[in-house]
C-alpha cells in the first residue's frame, strides 16, 4: 500500500522587535505541537534571540533546527534562520536602535525569501515603527513596506481572530 505524503505550507515568521513581545509570541504559539501537522514554521532571526526568551518566558516544549541554507528547511520541525551572527543586546521593552536594525534584517530575509518561493506565506511579529526607521525602511508599518518590496499595485491587511475578521 502506498503511503500518502501531504505537502505542509512552509511558512516563514519575521522576528519583529527583539525587545518587545514578538519573540516570545513566536514560542508561545509554537509550544504547541499541532501546529507542526499543518505548517513547517521558519523563523527568520537569531537562535541566541530565541534562547533567550525561552529561559525568560519559560518555555520548555519548543525545540528548533537552524536552517543552514535558505529555502532547505526540515519538514515537521520549526526551523531558524540565522540572518545575524553577532550578539545583540536584548533590554525588554527598551526602544534601541539594534533592535529595529534586527527587526528589519528579519523582515527583509523573510521577505526574499518569498519572493524567491522559499517559503509559501509570511507571518509578520510586531516591529517598533519607530526605531526599525532607517535608509532602507521609510515606511509606516510592514504592509507598506511589504508592497513596495512585491511590487503590488495595492495592498490590503487583514487581522483575524476566531469570529472576528
Amino acid at each position: 500500500m502506498e503511503q500518502e505524503t501531504t505537502y505542509k505550507p512552509v511558512v516563514g515568521i519575521s522576528i519583529g522587535d527583539i525587545n518587545g513581545i514578538g519573540p516570545e509570541v513566536i514560542l508561545k504559539a509554537l509550544n504547541d505541537s499541532r501546529i507542526l501537522s499543518f505548517m513547517t514554521p521558519v523563523v527568520f532571526g537569531s537562535t541566541k534571540v530565541l534562547s533567550y526568551y525561552k529561559k525568560a518566558a519559560n518555555v520548555r516544549d519548543v525545540t528548533y533546527s537552524v536552517a543552514k541554507a535558505s529555502g532547505h528547511f526540515f519538514p515537521g520541525k520549526v526551523n531558524v534562520v540565522n540572518c545575524w551572527e553577532t550578539m545583540v543586546e536584548i533590554n525588554i521593552g527598551t526602544e534601541t536602535p539594534e533592535a529595529g536594525q534586527s527587526a528589519f534584517i528579519s523582515l527583509e530575509n523573510a521577505t526574499d525569501a518569498l519572493i524567491k518561493g522559499e517559503i509559501d506565506a509570511l507571518v509578520t511579529a510586531p516591529i517598533n515603527k519607530n526605531n526599525i526607521q532607517q535608509e532602507n525602511f521609510q515606511f509606516p508599518g510592514h504592509t507598506e513596506y511589504l508592497t513596495k518590496k512585491m511590487n503590488a499595485k495595492e495592498s490590503l491587511m487583514l487581522l483575524v481572530s476566531g469570529d472576528l475578521r
